[in-house]
């Protein structure tokens, strides 16, 4: 991965993800990487970094951006943020919090496992814990 960073749109798979889905930016789309994340035994680290920036792109939707956000990622992708808002239950938000917690916690997660290799495991967690905060 040539861009790597402990925010969850400084990877080229997070960014990646966000640019294909904005091409549709349809809800199934969302739901499916959540679902498929919770069903993996050892979810591989581009679907960690997909469900963490489609977690993000919930929780931007509803105004709760992370501390350190420039909107101009998703003003290039031209991400309906309203439409998104429009679609969030309770249920998709839960989806998206068991997403997040298998990919941060599950010691299967090779995400989690390149963290702890970089020893930045307690780092990322703060953004893991943020992140599932600003999702409720």
């Amino acid at each position: 991965m040539a861009a790597w960073g402990i925010n969850n749109f400084e990877n080229d798979d997070a960014v990646a993800w966000v640019e294909a889905f904005s091409e549709k930016q349809l809800i199934d789309k969302i739901e499916r990487l959540f679902s498929d994340a919770i069903e993996e035994e050892e979810p591989n680290e581009r679907m960690g970094s997909c469900v963490l920036a489609a977690a993000e792109l919930l929780a931007i939707s509803q105004g709760n951006e992370p501390e350190e956000f420039h909107e101009t990622l998703l003003d290039d992708f031209e991400i309906d943020l309203e439409a998104i808002q429009e679609w969030i239950d309770a249920d998709l938000v839960n989806l998206a919090i068991h997403a997040v917690e298998k990919i941060s916690e599950s010691e299967d997660s090779e995400l989690r496992q390149l963290w702890e290799e970089v020893d930045e495991l307690d780092h990322w967690m703060i953004v893991i814990k943020d992140l599932k905060k600003r999702l409720k």
